[in-house]
């Protein structure tokens, strides 16, 4: 799941190159506040906040990034001196504003998208547990069984004061859980 964030994370890297280049060409330079989705992802994953959260069905690592790009995002639009009056024309004003929605609107998409991935990892993982936790059951049981059958044998040997248990007594039951996988 952790590499699932990551890479909604590249993908998110994606969509800022995008905006940076538009946001360049208009307004002659490099935007001022840094937007990196990848190391900001990064550094959330490793102070251990969890890429996935089923109780609420969302992924606190994603909403994290989202909600800090979004923020700086406004920033770098309103504190940075990127208002009307510095264009000469209104036709790049609303390039600029276009951008930002397309930027905001892929960012929904990924995230969607992103969410769509780790809940269907989650809902897998889920019947796998479920499956292996079944397994160990029958596996715990089976081993019982054989345990109980080699006490019996060593309870009849001592019983019957028997020095040497012949190789026939001693097969056990083999542990198979090759017929539990459905």
């Amino acid at each position: 799941m952790k590499q699932t964030c990551k890479n909604m994370a590249n993908l998110i890297e994606l969509e800022i190159k995008k905006f940076s280049v538009v946001y360049q060409m208009i307004m002659q330079q490099e935007p001022p506040i840094e937007l990196d989705a990848e190391i900001m992802t990064k550094k959330i994953i490793e102070r251990g906040v969890q890429p996935y959260d089923d109780q609420k069905c969302n992924s606190p690592v994603l909403n994290q990034v989202m909600s800090s790009l979004l923020f700086k995002l406004d920033e770098l639009l309103s504190k940075h001196g990127v208002h009307e009056k510095q264009f000469n024309s209104e036709y790049y004003s609303q390039v600029l504003r276009q951008e930002k929605e397309i930027f905001v609107y892929r960012l929904s998409m990924i995230n969607a998208w992103g969410l769509a991935i780790l809940e269907e990892i989650h809902s897998h993982s889920r019947q796998v547990y479920e499956c292996l936790d079944d397994w160990v059951v029958d596996a715990v049981a089976q081993e019982n069984q054989i345990c109980n059958h080699v006490l019996e044998i060593l309870r009849e040997s001592i019983k019957s004061e028997t020095l040497k248990l012949d190789d026939y007594q001693c097969l056990l039951p083999t542990l198979s859980l090759y017929d539990k996988i459905e």
